[in-house]
């Protein structure tokens, strides 16, 4: 038998009531944080304002007396090299792993680790706030706001209003992190939104999965209110206690109204979000993920030279590396990006055939590989992360897997599954990113943001309102017995 609508008004009431109270904070914070992350824009938050344009030195023919082949020869392990310019000098840096080496191209001494003052001169080039640097210290552990990165590691502070601070690798010079007030405190505000205080990476934790539930359910119920909420009569306007908590309760119900549909999408995707493996997200199912091949084989290099003399642009690093099979030297200066074969030194892009074995490699699913096809990145969502012209495989399996390589450089631009085309678009309604802008600071966002404030504030603060002593099971208090006693 169907409720009364009385009943079911009620009813509604109390679901709504008893669920706000057990979820009611983490609501107002999963608010007040998304308020943040949407209204501060990403570049502030990324320190982007810390950094000025810096044109590095073009490499010559003439400013490196060591050879590729020697450095090979001395380190076998490497998994590439790296021709570059740092402050007006050229030098290489060699990779293996974790680990990196800094080595003077002119007299092929190892320059890491680098020393402080070496640090503060590329501080003092790419700085462009114009504060002074307070201290320059070499870090004996890895600072929680630089987590995931390596030792030897060097901190510039600079005595600014928002305490910023610039990280460098002491193995390679390369600044690996752009740190700030404002960036700490949208790292505590993430943490604060996907309940992960230990870490700050987790979304997939039980607690964020619990807290997601409650939240959906508390949201639905809201939304069953509002058909219960619009049918008193006006009352008459004054300003006692009692009226501002009804004001109160217009303006949670208005605002609720107003974007509650969103607030229901907000929650209900992130409770997606928080069930589906990350993995999965990321279209990581069905891969092998190769581990990057060492340089074992001698095959004689064309030298670094020749490619920097032939190349019409002014190039500012060059680096040996692999793609699959094939050694290339990666060129990077005012004409982009371009890779060459290090055997011939002719220009190389990837091939179709080249394309088909790379996916092979990484696929681990048992679907038959079709032809690759070239897409254009800029037109083509799921290659948006290639560089251009890009690699595209399908796979006939239940995944409809799709492998986008690069073509030209061979990267592993993405993996696309089913399950990340859902998250794509699951994500897309949480960052209400309806353009696939793939920007969470837009006007709409900020917009329903600050109303989710005050929808999340009006909220808690009815909580207080609304529950009475005999709901906990407690006497209730009786005006003037107090006194009488």
């Amino acid at each position: 038998m169907l409720m009364s609508r009385k009943t079911a008004k009620i009813f509604s009431r109390k679901i709504h009531k008893w669920l706000a109270l057990v979820i009611g904070v983490q609501f107002f914070l999963w608010f007040i944080s998304g308020f943040y992350m949407v209204t501060v824009p990403i570049e502030v938050i990324h320190g982007d304002h810390l950094i000025k344009p810096v044109v590095p030195t073009a490499l010559s023919a003439t400013d490196h007396v060591v050879t590729v082949a020697s450095l090979r020869a001395e380190y076998p392990a490497a998994r590439s090299l790296q021709l570059k310019t740092m402050l007006g000098k050229a030098y290489y840096v060699v990779r293996g792993g974790r680990d990196s080496l800094l080595i003077d191209a002119e007299t092929g001494a190892v320059i890491s680790p680098l020393d402080e003052a070496t640090i503060a001169a590329l501080a003092a080039e790419i700085y462009d706030d114009g504060a002074a640097v307070r201290q320059v210290i070499a870090l004996d552990h890895i600072p929680a706001e630089v987590r995931g990165r390596s030792l030897p590691l060097w901190r510039v502070d600079y005595d600014d209003i928002n305490d910023s601070a610039i990280y460098f690798s002491g193995s390679t010079g390369d600044q690996v992190g752009r740190r700030h007030d404002l960036w700490r405190a949208f790292d505590f505000l993430w943490m604060l939104h996907i309940m992960d205080y230990e870490n700050r990476e987790d979304i997939n934790s039980w607690l964020l999965i619990i807290a997601t539930a409650l939240g959906l359910t508390t949201a639905l119920s809201g939304a069953w209110m509002l058909f219960y909420s619009f049918t008193r009569k006006p009352q008459p306007a004054d300003f006692t206690p009692r009226m501002s908590m009804r004001y109160m309760r217009f303006l949670h119900k208005w605002l609720g109204l107003l974007i509650g549909a969103q607030v229901i999408l907000w929650v209900g995707s992130g409770l997606f979000m928080s069930l589906i493996d990350d993995s999965k997200a990321h279209g990581r199912g069905p891969a092998n993920r190769p581990a990057p091949l060492p340089m074992v084989e001698q095959p004689a290099f064309v030298p670094a030279a020749e490619i920097i003399t032939a190349s019409t642009d002014a190039v500012h690093r060059v680096t040996l590396r692999r793609v699959f099979n094939r050694y290339v030297y990666q060129t990077r200066g005012t004409g982009g990006i371009r890779q060459y074969d290090a055997i011939t030194g002719r220009p190389y892009t990837v091939t179709a055939a080249e394309a088909e074995a790379m996916a092979l490699a990484d696929y681990a699913g048992a679907g038959a590989m079709q032809p690759a096809v070239l897409v254009n990145a800029a037109e083509n969502w799921e290659a948006r992360d290639g560089s251009g012209p890009t690699w595209a495989i399908a796979f006939a399996d239940a995944d409809e897997t799709m492998l986008y390589f690069d073509q030209t450089n061979g990267r592993l631009a993405a993996r696309y599954t089913n399950d990340r085309r859902l998250f794509d678009t699951v994500w897309m309604l949480h960052m209400m990113d309806y353009p696939r802008a793939e920007s969470f600071n837009h006007v709409w966002n900020i917009i329903f943001g600050f109303i989710a404030v005050w929808i999340g504030l009006s909220g808690f603060l009815l909580i207080f309102k609304v529950f009475r002593r005999q709901d906990f099971g407690l006497k209730p208090v009786i005006k003037g017995s107090r006194a009488k006693a």
